[in-house]
């Protein structure tokens, strides 16, 4: 998916289509897979655990973004030595027979689009108490309130309010 415009972005329901290419595992191999033709492609990445290798079971833990330089660069950077310690010791092989570490992400062509959405998306859904520590996000219908609190992007321990106001301005 890429998104040219903020009236685009605004647009965007944060749903993602069945026919919406993705995810990929968070390995040399699916960074190829994904970026063979999007070299140059900058944008935001979520990172997470995927049982069935669909958007619809992707669960999201890590949100982060490539704008200095492209996506498969940053995620290649992840894939070899995290500067996350979550993310680095989900990638430590014996915890990869466990479970894998997938990645989606939303390519952008202005930075300053990439910038804002990553900032709104770590403000929006990393909620936090008086002690900040993140709490568990409020489920979207009565169903699945009753299942265990997600805590999203519980792997970020940041939240970029400079860039959250890049478009504002």
């Amino acid at each position: 998916m890429l998104i040219k415009t903020f009236g685009q972005l605004n647009k965007w329901d944060l749903a993602w289509p069945r026919h919406e290419a993705g995810p990929w595992e968070l390995d040399r191999q699916g960074i190829q897979k994904a970026f063979r033709t999007k070299q140059t492609a900058i944008g935001v990445y979520w990172i997470g655990f995927c049982p069935t290798g669909t958007h619809g079971s992707f669960t999201e833990k890590y949100c982060g973004k490539a704008v200095l330089q492209p996506l498969h660069v940053r995620l290649g950077q992840h894939a070899i030595h995290s500067h996350n310690e979550c993310i680095r010791t989900r990638l430590k092989p014996e915890n990869l027979r466990k479970e894998k570490v997938w990645f989606r992400f939303i390519e952008f062509a202005d930075p300053k689009l990439a910038d804002f959405l990553e900032a709104v998306m770590i403000a929006a859904f990393i909620p936090f108490k008086e002690d900040m520590k993140p709490v568990a996000s409020p489920k979207p219908n009565a169903a699945k309130a009753a299942e265990e609190p997600k805590k999203s992007y519980e792997w970020n321990r940041r939240n970029e309010w400079r860039q959250h106001w890049a478009l504002e301005t």
